[in-house]
């Protein structure tokens, strides 16, 4: 696959899921970066660990009472007595009863790839958690600020009593997508308490460019303010302390890792602290809410499964943040990359082979010149998986812009770094066709614990990449890539048309070389899919079915791989189109009608009684 054919990686974002996104941000912010963390002179850099508020703490985003929760958060704090600077690295994860929805989308980010947030499990709008899953894919949030002991901060906001003031800039999910910042200020009253009297409020700004982000500057109207928060103690660093935890932690007094159970959130082979710091060891990932993402036996490690994959190669951005009418008209759409891929591990040599399928969020980059001539992506939200609509037929069905699969599928090759624990890969995305980016050159280090890494991308390289990679990459300090992965996944078929996507990416022609985005390019209509394509239930079953003069389809499926199967939408499919190797798995999105040419005679093609 090239990245000419690319299209965005959709997800859905409801308009009540925008505020609970939003809310979620206030959390990331609660103990962050702060406007007015540069009223004593600039942002610190670097934060000596020293003093009385280094640590654990639990944090709670409520409605003023404890007793409807919002979001919980995990946060680590650093204190340097010399200046009283403050630095924090917090993990949110939002519990709101509306919980965000796949029927919008957003740039790769916070919540950038579909099962990426905790859309499961409940919200039940009571403090705490449950956490996900799903979990968070991006790193702790860091934020800076001060503590003032005497309260006489110079804001006017600790009302006469010690605080912090901390602000945030956290990258994703703003409204529109446009910025896509939110910055949040977190006021944090008597925060050497040793009990859980410590209260504060949190602001949050919507729509914040990217200078308001980098200097910690939010302008215009705030979007939520003095929201309500409550901050328990867990663990004293200088002290060597546990303090009093929030209510629903851990309370066990040993763990296997010789440290209080009560440290270790989530239970795996790392600690809260080592999950958050910057410099933790191989084993550790990120999220002290996520049991999944660390590493009891490094050398055990088998990453083998289907991945999903996010890549931010420049972020659409906000040109006027003091207006959120006027951000959504000025703003400057950014250049997005989705994609799903089969990983291969072999766990003796750490080879990685690593297949994807990937679109393109792009403006002016086609998506399918061929069956969509001038159908492209606009770098903003509003496109389905894995393009935007291209029409609506008479019957109420729409149809989606599909890549046309007119080559075999792009291979990276690399291997597991042990060292860094990274996973690196290279390979080369061919161009036929010509246009685009041309053919591009690839490289990419991605955590294994499925933390956020790096992708360097190399356009306009020769013919199969020979010599690659030539010239300097899109982005020298390389582009931003979140990924989501389902370990052990073979199975795993993320476009529901009856081919694990693990044997989308392959290359034979009974059930590879196929679109993982695509759910209509295998003809398997059974009722449930069965992954087999034969005479008695798909192709007697089509024929039934017959309706060359179109019929009404009840509910759309505008997901475009999930048909209700209450209509004749699930034994439907359009003409194949065109391409070099005229597969006839080569289909998008159904066409209204069920007729002789397309449609029977597109089953009886993809007979396959052997199934995938």
């Amino acid at each position: 696959m090239h990245l000419t054919r690319l299209s965005k990686l959709r997800l859905g974002i409801g308009l009540a899921a925008v505020f609970a996104l939003a809310l979620v941000v206030v959390a990331i912010g609660l103990n962050s970066d702060t406007p007015s963390a540069t009223a004593d002179g600039p942002t610190p850099t670097k934060v000596a660990n020293n003093g009385p508020l280094g640590g654990l703490t639990d944090i709670l985003v409520h409605d003023g009472t404890e007793a409807v929760g919002l979001y919980y958060c995990i946060g680590k704090t650093d204190h340097d007595t010399s200046n009283n600077a403050i630095k924090t690295a917090i993990q949110c994860n939002i519990d709101l009863v509306t919980a965000p929805t796949f029927d919008g989308d957003t740039p790769p980010g916070w919540c950038a790839l579909a099962n990426a947030c905790n859309t499961t499990g409940g919200p039940d709008f009571v403090p705490g958690p449950p956490p996900p899953p799903p979990y968070t894919i991006f790193p702790p949030v860091k934020g800076y600020g001060f503590y003032y002991p005497s309260g006489a901060d110079p804001f006017g906001e600790c009302q006469g009593v010690p605080c912090t003031v901390t602000t945030t800039c956290f990258e994703g999910g703003a409204p529109t997508d446009i910025g896509p910042n939110f910055m949040s200020r977190a006021v944090s009253f008597n925060p050497l308490t040793q009990d859980k009297s410590q209260g504060g409020r949190v602001d949050l700004w919507y729509n914040q460019n990217i200078a308001n982000c980098k200097n910690l500057t939010p302008q215009g109207p705030t979007a939520f303010a003095d929201l309500e928060l409550t901050v328990w103690g867990v663990y004293d660093k200088a002290l060597n302390l546990t303090g009093e935890a929030a209510p629903w932690r851990p309370t066990d007094t040993t763990c296997d890792t010789g440290v209080p159970c009560v440290l270790n959130f989530d239970g795996d082979a790392c600690t809260d602290l080592d999950e958050l710091s910057k410099t933790s060891n191989e084993k550790c990932g990120d999220d002290p809410q996520n049991p999944n993402d660390s590493f009891f036996d490094v050398n055990t490690v088998d990453l083998s499964g289907t991945w999903s994959m996010g890549v931010r190669l420049f972020r659409a951005d906000c040109t006027d943040a003091s207006s959120p009418a006027n951000c959504i008209a000025t703003g400057v759409p950014g250049a997005y990359f989705g994609c799903r891929a089969d990983l291969q591990h072999d766990t003796g040599t750490n080879v990685i082979t690593f297949r994807p399928y990937c679109y393109t969020d792009l403006p002016g980059i086609e998506i399918n010149p061929e069956a969509y001539p001038g159908v492209s992506g606009d770098g903003f939200s509003g496109g389905a998986p894995p393009g935007p609509q291209v029409a609506a037929y008479p019957s109420g069905f729409l149809n989606w812009a599909y890549g046309d699969v007119d080559e075999k599928h792009t291979e990276l090759t690399g291997f597991l770094n042990k060292s860094t624990n990274q996973i690196e890969v290279a390979g080369c995305f061919s161009d036929p066709d010509g246009g685009g980016f041309g053919t591009v050159w690839l490289e990419a280090a991605i955590s294994a614990h499925m933390n956020p890494g790096t992708v360097l991308l190399y356009a306009g390289q020769p013919d199969d990449c020979v010599g690659s990679p030539v010239g300097d990459p899109l982005d020298p300090e390389g582009s931003l890539v979140v990924v989501v992965a389902s370990f052990k996944g073979k199975a795993a078929d993320q476009d529901n048309d009856g081919v694990p996507t693990s044997r989308e990416v392959q290359d034979d022609p009974a059930c590879g070389r196929r679109d993982p985005y695509n759910g209509n390019d295998y003809y398997d209509v059974s009722v449930p899919r069965d992954g087999v394509i034969d005479l008695s239930n798909d192709i007697l079953g089509v024929i039934q079915h017959y309706s060359p003069g179109g019929y009404v389809s009840l509910t759309p499926d505008v997901l475009g791989g999930i048909p209700d199967v209450t209509t004749f939408d699930n034994f439907d499919r359009p003409p194949t189109m065109t391409n070099s190797l005229g597969g006839t798995w080569n289909r998008g999105s159904p066409d209204g009608v069920i007729d002789l040419s397309n449609d029977i005679l597109g089953v009886i093609l993809q007979y396959n009684p052997g199934g995938c």
